[in-house]
């Protein structure tokens, strides 16, 4: 029930957005047979089987989260850009908890015939909230802002995170049913997991999803299925990098089989997708590092040698002579063999 199974499916997509905010489009998704990152093995890929890759996406465009612009959260429209002293007066977002949030919903029926398969939806996701870091010193105004894109305030960074992407995945059952894929984790609830964006980010996911919710498709996160990114634009404005685009609040949402070698590949090699040397490889290595290692110690074996084999009155002698060149005791000698004569 692997690839076949799931190409025969359609998938419907609606968003569920907090009280009084504007509701979002249900749409079908898109389906996508090229994949979006490479497998970069060591062996560049020899002995890899190739497959074909099936997976649905969608991209919705949220409310803008600069609640201190012209524009609110009614709108997807990119904000006003402010006068940097205003930001003494910034009102920062919500925390994670009170932040506004979103809920997935997705409707799973068949191809051709438009028959209802079954439903799945995520948890709660926050859509953008304030996270509070300790500021880098020195000088931890200027890095707050520059470095770590946040505004200063009590000692405290403030920065904005909000939703980047979200990735689920979904199963079939033998009775012909569908439901989210969950992954087996040890991960404490109260610890810190570290998540890793495409935007280079890393930072704690604990407070703002549910560990319940391991149907994901990175283990670096524990399998959890929402990614944040920080807003390097939300502190910093205006700033000449900052386009209207970055400041608008896009959601890729991607739904794939739990039979994707891509999510099989990425849990055997924890994301790194590299599955290391062949055993032909690194017999060769072995060998090589055989050869050059004996190249390296045959001289020092052949010097131990010759000292083992030279007469002990050989060696008195030359200890001798030693302590008599740092001694000084050569007097007019000016060649060491005279003394030895």
């Amino acid at each position: 029930m692997g690839r076949v199974e799931f190409s025969k499916t359609e998938l419907v997509i609606s968003a569920t957005l907090d009280t009084g905010m504007d509701p979002v489009p249900t749409e079908v998704m898109n389906r996508s047979e090229t994949e979006d990152r490479q497998i970069l093995d060591s062996e560049g890929g020899d002995g890899v089987e190739d497959y074909k890759p099936l997976w649905f996406q969608s991209h919705f465009k949220f409310p803008t989260y600069y609640r201190n612009v012209s524009q609110g959260w009614q709108t997807t429209q990119a904000p006003q850009r402010i006068n940097p002293a205003d930001q003494a007066l910034w009102d920062f977002l919500p925390i994670s908890t009170n932040a506004p949030s979103v809920v997935f919903r997705i409707l799973i029926r068949e191809k051709t015939s438009g028959l209802e398969l079954a439903s799945v939806q995520t948890e709660r996701l926050p859509l953008a909230y304030d996270e509070v870091v300790q500021p880098m010193t020195p000088s931890p105004k200027s890095k707050c802002h520059r470095q770590q894109y946040g505004i200063l305030r009590d000692g405290h960074c403030h920065r904005a995170v909000r939703l980047d992407s979200v990735c689920l995945q979904i199963e079939k059952q033998f009775d012909g049913s569908w439901k989210m894929h969950y992954h087996d984790t040890a991960t404490n609830p109260t610890e810190k997991v570290a998540f890793v964006t495409r935007h280079g980010f890393t930072g704690p996911v604990s407070a703002v999803q549910d560990f319940k919710a391991s149907y994901g498709c990175d283990p670096r996160s524990s399998w959890l299925p929402g990614t944040y990114a920080v807003d390097k634009c939300w502190a910093n404005v205006p700033k000449s990098h900052c386009e209207d685009n970055d400041m608008r609040h896009n959601v890729q949402v991607v739904v794939r089989s739990s039979e994707d070698p891509f999510l099989k590949a990425q849990e055997l090699t924890n994301s790194r997708l590299d599955f290391g040397l062949s055993a032909a490889s690194q017999q060769v290595y072995g060998i090589s590092m055989l050869v050059i290692g004996s190249l390296v110690g045959c001289p020092v074996i052949v010097y131990i040698r010759f000292l083992l084999q030279k007469k002990p009155s050989d060696i008195g002698m030359a200890r001798q002579l030693n302590d008599f060149r740092d001694a000084g005791e050569f007097g007019s000698y000016n060649n060491l063999s005279e003394l030895e004569g």
